[in-house]
Formats: C-alpha cells, sequence, structure tokens
C-alpha cells in the first residue's frame, strides 16, 4: 500500500517537499532512480514492466506521484493503459496529459486501472483519482495519498499526514530534514489502533496502518524524498530495499528547475 506525502508552500526553506514510500511485488522488474536516458530533463525509477514511473520530477519544474486505488465500482487491477504512464507523460510534456491533469478530465478515464495522481508544480498540484472520480486544485497545503481514494482516509493517510506535517514545523537544513523524513517512511509499526478513540473502521486491515510494508512477496521497495527550495533547486533522494527491508541501495540526483538543460 504505497504513502505519498506532499507539502506545499508550508515549510520556510522549501517550498515543495515530497516523501512517499513504494509498496509493490519484489518479482516485478524495475530500475532506481537516475536521469533518464534519452530524456535527460527527468529523474525518475522506472518500471520495466510498464515503462512508466510512480514518481519523478521534470527539469520543467512538474513532478508527479501515482498509487493505485480501488473502489466498489473500480478495480485496482490494471487497465488497458499503463498507470505509470501518466506520470512519464506529464514528466515529458507529452500528449494530452498536461491538459488533463489540469482540468481534471484524467479523472474520467476507466481505461487506466484505478489510481489516485498528485502532480503540479511548486506553485499548484493537482489531485486526481479516477477509482472516485475526485479533482481538486490547490496552491498551499499538505497532502497524503496512499491506496484508497483520497477523500477517504485510513489510519496512515490521517496519522501520516499529523506526523509529516509536524516534522515540517522544525527549522534546520536538508540534511537534518532528509534524515528524519526517511525515518518517518521507514517506520514499519500501525500508525494506530482502534482504541485511539477515533472512528478507523475503513482502516482494519495491517496495510492500511503501517507506512513502511514488510513482506517476502510485496512491501515497500523505495522511499524517496524530494526537496525543492526556494532557489528552485531540487534534491531528489532514493532508498531502495529487499524482501527482507534490508536497504540496497541509495541514490540522489539533483536538478535546477525551470533552466535550461
Amino acid at each position: 500500500m504505497c504513502f505519498v506525502a506532499v507539502a506545499l508552500g508550508i515549510h520556510a526553506e522549501f517550498p515543495l517537499i515530497i516523501a512517499a514510500n513504494r509498496d509493490e511485488y519484489f518479482s516485478r522488474p524495475a530500475e532506481p532512480l537516475a536521469r533518464w536516458s534519452g530524456s535527460p530533463t527527468v529523474i525518475a525509477g522506472r518500471d520495466l514492466t510498464g515503462g512508466g514511473t510512480w514518481l519523478g520530477l521534470s527539469q520543467e519544474g512538474r513532478f508527479a506521484a501515482l498509487t493505485n486505488c480501488r473502489t466498489d465500482t473500480v478495480s485496482a487491477k490494471p487497465g488497458s493503459l499503463s498507470r505509470g504512464t501518466i506520470v512519464k507523460d506529464f514528466l515529458l510534456g507529452t500528449g494530452d496529459v498536461l491538459s488533463d491533469v489540469e482540468s481534471g478530465a484524467l479523472a474520467g478515464r476507466p481505461d487506466y486501472g484505478g489510481f489516485n495522481l498528485i502532480a503540479g508544480t511548486a506553485s499548484k498540484v493537482s489531485i486526481l483519482s479516477n477509482a472516485a472520480q475526485f479533482h481538486t486544485s490547490e496552491t498551499s497545503g499538505v497532502f497524503v495519498l496512499s491506496n484508497c481514494p483520497p477523500d477517504v482516509q485510513w489510519p496512515k493517510t490521517r496519522i501520516g499526514a499529523e506526523r509529516f506535517s509536524a516534522l515540517l514545523q522544525s527549522p534546520g537544513k536538508a540534511e537534518k530534514l532528509k534524515a528524519a523524513l526517511f525515518g518517518f517512511l521507514a517506520n514499519p509499526e500501525p500508525v494506530a489502533s482502534a482504541a485511539d478513540g477515533r472512528d478507523d473502521s475503513l482502516g482494519t486491515q495491517p496495510l492500511e496502518r503501517v507506512v513502511f510494508v514488510r513482506g517476502s512477496q510485496y512491501g515497500t521497495r523505495a522511499s524517496s524524498v524530494v526537496l525543492v527550495n526556494h532557489n528552485q533547486h531540487a534534491a531528489f533522494f532514493e532508498r531502495t530495499f529487499d524482501a527482507q527491508g534490508r536497504l540496497m541501495l541509495e541514490s540522489v540526483e539533483y536538478l535546477d528547475l525551470g533552466r535550461p538543460a
């Protein structure tokens, strides 16, 4: 169950902050974070099955992150089109994806499996879900997505948003913030129980309560932290893990957004 937290215009030093976990089957082949060959203005991992990606950043200043989603009427199973190509095409600025994200038309596309998407720039984001026919545009705030519709709160999204927001209140250098965010993403403990006095009826499954998922076949394969400062300098950090939850690789890429390649 993926987790994506985005802070837009909240932190004093970094107008855009992203902290995300990619949960996936370990058997699904993927490439780690890198500057894409043939498209060097994009930095992202790459899904080698569908050809797209789950989270990325472009030198033009765009970012996008996607999670699978399901409802009673929309399946999380793959559709006729790969969901990961939405992120890829948005980053590349190809086709009608930019306008369909901006207008919300993408939320009406049933040819993709159920998805949630947050996409935009350091000044404005669009949040969409074709699983819930949901679309909104925002210029500031904290936004958290998992595998439930954006207007539904699982414990990991509700309490994850609270913990993520708390980390943003402490001023400090990038290295300290990066370490705190990776520590947050690495927590495998359930975020809460029904004993906290809130109605968690929609969060009774274990994977709806944990940010870092451990499993022999399915689990958190990558954790990412993106920091974009007021000079539009972006630092993108990624840690990848094996089926035992052990750190396998740590990668970093940098971009100066809005500048010629």
